[in-house]
C-alpha cells in the first residue's frame, strides 16, 4: 500500500514560538532527518511523503529559540480505505454448474464484506455465505440465481463496491 497520500503534522504552540529551528524525532530517539528521506521538517510542521503503516508510532517535535526550548509529542495511527484483492467475475455457467464467488480486500481498519443480489442485501436462498462472508456458493445452478452481484467493501474510512453478472449459457427463460 504504498500509494497513500503525504500527511502533515502540525504542531501548535502556545504562546507561539519565533522559531529557530525545530527538530522531530521517533520514539527509538533518532531524529527522522537521518532515518528516511520521506521525512520533510516544514515551518508548520512534518511532512510524510507517501504515508504507510510503518510510520506509526510515537513523534516528539522540539522547537527552540533563544527563550528554550519546548517538547510536544503525539502518537500517529496510519488508516487506509478498502483496496480490493479479489473481486467477482462476470461469468457465464451451464444450468446445474456449481459457481463461487470470491471477494476480499484490505484496509485499515480491516474492511467488513457484505453482498447484495440485484441491489437487494437479501442473496437467494440457494446461495450460501462463507462464515467470514467473502465467498458466496452455488451448488447447482438454476434461473434463481441469475442477475447482478455486488460485494462491498466498507471500514471507518470508507466504502468501495464491485459488480459481478452470472448468467445461464445459451439458455433463454420461458415465460
Amino acid at each position: 500500500m504504498s500509494n497513500f497520500l503525504s500527511f502533515l503534522v502540525i504542531w501548535i504552540f502556545f504562546p507561539k514560538f519565533n522559531l529557530c529551528h525545530s527538530e522531530f524525532e521517533r520514539a527509538n530517539g533518532l531524529p527522522l532527518l537521518t532515518i528516511n528521506s520521506r521525512f520533510k521538517v516544514l515551518d508548520t510542521g512534518l511532512k510524510i511523503i507517501n504515508i504507510s503503516h510503518g510510520d506509526e508510532g510515537n513523534y516528539t517535535c522540539t522547537a527552540v529559540n533563544d527563550a528554550g526550548n519546548q517538547s510536544v509529542s503525539g502518537v500517529l495511527t496510519v488508516e487506509s480505505g478498502p483496496h480490493f484483492v479479489s473481486f467477482p467475475q462476470n461469468t457465464v455457467t451451464q444450468m446445474g454448474h456449481s459457481v463461487i464467488f470470491v471477494c476480499d480486500a484490505v484496509g485499515d481498519p480491516k474492511p467488513r464484506i457484505t453482498w447484495t443480489f440485484n441491489d437487494s442485501f437479501s442473496l437467494p436462498l440457494s446461495v450460501n455465505k462463507s462464515r467470514d462472508g467473502h465467498r458466496l456458493y452455488i451448488d447447482s445452478m438454476s434461473w434463481k440465481e441469475v442477475g447482478k452481484y455486488t460485494c462491498f467493501a466498507e471500514n471507518l474510512r470508507s466504502i468501495k463496491n464491485k459488480t459481478a453478472y452470472l448468467f445461464l449459457q445459451g439458455k433463454q427463460r420461458m415465460q
